[in-house]
């Protein structure tokens, strides 16, 4: 049975700290601009970055052979949480933020990275910690010095959400207790959003302690995020 190899290359996901060359013998590569599967191609890769794709092998400090594989470009996951484990309930969600502490979590989450990779995810981009402030930045740090194996990460940090939507809810503990949050907890936040026909999207921020609004509009041809507009308008969360 014909063996596939995820992922391009996921020696590209592990940092380089030289400029040696390296050249992948490909038995069959997979060829996404066309759909077409390619035959017997050579890839050849310096400080991390693809130089070429060819069919005639190029001089190169090491080659990896890997012509009995089928191989893929990197695969994208758009929506991971590398600090939350399993198939998340609410019990579970409960046991991972209240009982396990964030330097814990984190030292899961580097096996979830690790684990991401070996699927052949070259990138992934993680939307929020779920109460464990900035430790994804830390996770991606460490892979980009290439102290712990990982993909590329795009991260968010502490995210953004809905009042009474968050799954600890206040109303399920005791009032004295400070429970976790997904965005800052010292200044929540209520966003909302309206259209109009022309496809401007206005944005309200609205400081729940202290009734203080903000808005702006976003438009279609605008490239800014959210983030931005919060950032632009001086709205800042302790």
């Amino acid at each position: 049975m014909k063996q596939i190899l995820l992922g391009l290359f996921l020696v590209l996901s592990i940092p380089s700290f030289s400029q040696k060359t390296t050249l992948l013998k490909c038995g069959k590569l997979l060829d996404t601009k066309t759909g077409t599967v390619l035959q017997q191609q050579f890839v050849l890769i310096k400080k991390n970055i693809i130089i070429s794709i060819s069919n005639t092998p190029s001089h190169a400090d090491t080659m990896i052979d890997l012509s009995n594989y089928f191989v893929l470009p990197g695969l994208i996951d758009a929506h991971t949480h590398i600090l939350l484990q399993g198939d998340i309930t609410s019990a579970d969600y409960d046991e991972q933020l209240l009982k396990e502490s964030i330097p814990y979590r984190t030292l899961r989450a580097s096996k979830s990275a690790a684990r991401a990779l070996l699927n052949g995810f070259t990138t992934i981009r993680d939307l929020g910690t779920e109460g464990a402030g900035f430790a994804d930045v830390d996770v991606k740090k460490a892979i980009n010095n290439g102290i712990i194996t990982g993909p590329r990460m795009q991260v968010s940090t502490l995210a953004m959400n809905t009042t009474g939507h968050y799954p600890i809810k206040t109303a399920d503990y005791a009032w004295e207790l400070k429970l976790p949050k997904g965005r800052p907890a010292g200044q929540p936040v209520d966003v909302t959003f309206s259209y109009d026909q022309s496809g401007v999207i206005h944005v309200e921020f609205l400081d729940v302690n202290s009734k203080k609004k903000h808005e702006a509009d976003l438009r279609p041809e605008s490239s800014k995020s959210i983030e931005d507009l919060r950032d632009e308008l001086d709205f800042k969360i302790e």
